[in-house]
């Protein structure tokens, strides 16, 4: 009686056959990321159709507005995602990354890499000390309101200079990021010369206002998440908002204190590590479930800037005088691994 023989694969290849294909990676680390790139096509397809429909957002009733609006919110989606991107690059190709955040540079209307030295090597190394060109004890206004709406100038005039010496020393170095930086740049530059030719009105309404109102928001997010926290704490130093409407629409960038302690690990998980990690040790202060109610409460009424305790807060008298340090502009770390890290005189 004939027996039948099994033929497994390395038989099959010694006889000459085929080896099994093998699976391709997919191209995204985290299929979560599908959201981040949606929203950026999203608003591409939502600037185009405004561009060719309406010549303002009020020439189209409702429905501009609603547009509007929503190219306004897009934007400001895009420099989450721009902050996400620069931790945790979304693609395992280095050229669909570099493509990707020049796309993110038009969504934003600003080269993207120039985060990396501002919010990476210096905020995120150094929170709220005088490394840190965006520490919220440079405003110091008695009127609260003021320091909540006049933080972002404060910060764009005072730390353009850091940015221009780390890139000088990035491109003497040769680095990618120098040339990332160069190309995003060529980017934003023809795209905004395009749009002004083609019609400036438009421009102005369609892409300068949302882009503004993304930079604008995006820098003062750090008054909110760092102002009157306790720099010495590895659990007090952020304010978090948990509010499950601005995660989805923010992509968790409410859940700042694990985000900073483990900056590498992709926002998808933060809910959870902010439960595991941060919930049990946080100041029930710093836990804030709605940024809009906090934000009434904290600049308009009653208007009172508190620490993390609830307490009105009291400025040091180093805080006051804390002047700008320059750092380590050749450094090729960008503080977004995925162990923990604690700043200087965190414990």
């Amino acid at each position: 009686m004939a027996t039948t023989k099994l033929i497994t694969w390395s038989t099959a290849s010694a006889w000459g056959r085929s080896k099994p294909p093998k699976s391709r990676k997919p191209l995204l680390k985290h299929s979560e990321d599908i959201r981040q790139i949606g929203s950026t096509t999203l608003f591409f397809a939502l600037l185009l159709f405004s561009w060719l429909r309406f010549s303002s957002p009020f020439s189209g009733g409702l429905l501009s507005i609603v547009i509007w609006l929503a190219l306004i919110q897009l934007s400001f989606m895009g420099a989450v995602a721009t902050h996400n991107a620069i931790h945790t690059p979304l693609f395992r190709s280095r050229g669909l990354n570099s493509l990707y955040q020049i796309f993110l540079s038009l969504q934003y209307g600003f080269p993207v890499s120039v985060f990396v030295p501002g919010h990476n090597l210096s905020h995120h190394k150094y929170p709220q000390q005088a490394r840190d060109i965006m520490r919220t004890t440079k405003v110091r206004y008695r009127w609260h309101f003021l320091n909540g709406a006049l933080f972002f100038w404060h910060i764009v005039l005072t730390g353009s200079d850091d940015d221009k010496r780390y890139f000088a020393a990035q491109a003497r170095l040769n680095r990618p990021i120098a040339r990332q930086r160069r190309l995003e740049e060529v980017a934003v530059l023809s795209f905004t010369a395009a749009l002004i030719l083609l019609d400036w009105r438009r421009f102005i309404w369609f892409a300068l206002i949302p882009t503004s109102y993304a930079k604008y928001c995006i820098l003062t997010l750090n008054m909110l998440q760092h102002d009157g926290c306790d720099i010495t704490s590895k659990y007090n130093f952020a304010r978090n908002f948990t509010g499950s409407v601005i995660n989805y629409l923010c992509f968790n960038n409410g859940y700042h204190t694990v985000h900073h302690l483990y900056p590498g690990l992709h926002w998808s998980a933060l809910p959870k590590k902010h439960q595991e990690l941060i919930a049990p040790h946080i100041a029930p202060n710093l836990d804030e479930p709605n940024i809009l109610t906090y934000m009434w409460r904290t600049f308009v009424w009653p208007g009172i800037r508190v620490d993390w305790r609830g307490k009105p807060l009291i400025l040091t008298k180093e805080e006051i005088e804390m002047k700008d340090e320059p750092w380590f502009y050749e450094q090729e770390e960008t503080y977004s691994k995925n162990e923990e890290y604690l700043a200087e005189g965190m414990k």
